[in-house]
């Protein structure tokens, strides 16, 4: 939608016409955000599955779930809520991993520890 500015200084120059077609394309921008906010949560929400699956750890479905509900309904297109929440699952269980590994290898490398 582009207009120069000689086209919509005058007074009644906005026509019903133009009004309708900012709608749409408002409209059409809302669209579009709301399905690359869909496409990012589900990207994220594989990486945390993988994330489970490499560590053999339970993937957090009710979280999971409750998010893709409103992804699906259309309650929010709030792309850092679903991001942030997500990367908040993603690196606890990382940092749990983390140091779960970090302790048995530990364990294993001094097995004087375990007198």
């Amino acid at each position: 939608l582009s207009f120069e500015p000689s086209d919509v200084c005058a007074p009644g120059s906005i026509t019903v016409s133009i009004i309708q077609q900012a709608e749409a394309e408002v409209k059409r921008l809302d669209e579009l955000k709301a399905s690359k906010t869909k496409e990012l949560f589900l990207k994220k929400q594989k990486e945390l599955e993988d994330t489970c699956n490499r560590s053999h750890m339970e993937t957090p479905s009710t979280e999971i779930r409750n998010i893709t509900n409103l992804v699906d309904s259309g309650g929010t297109n709030d792309c850092n809520f679903f991001c942030n929440s997500l990367h908040y699952m993603s690196t606890s269980i990382a940092e749990f991993v983390f140091k779960k590994g970090k302790s048995t290898t530990s364990n294993f490398s001094r097995p004087w520890m375990k007198r």
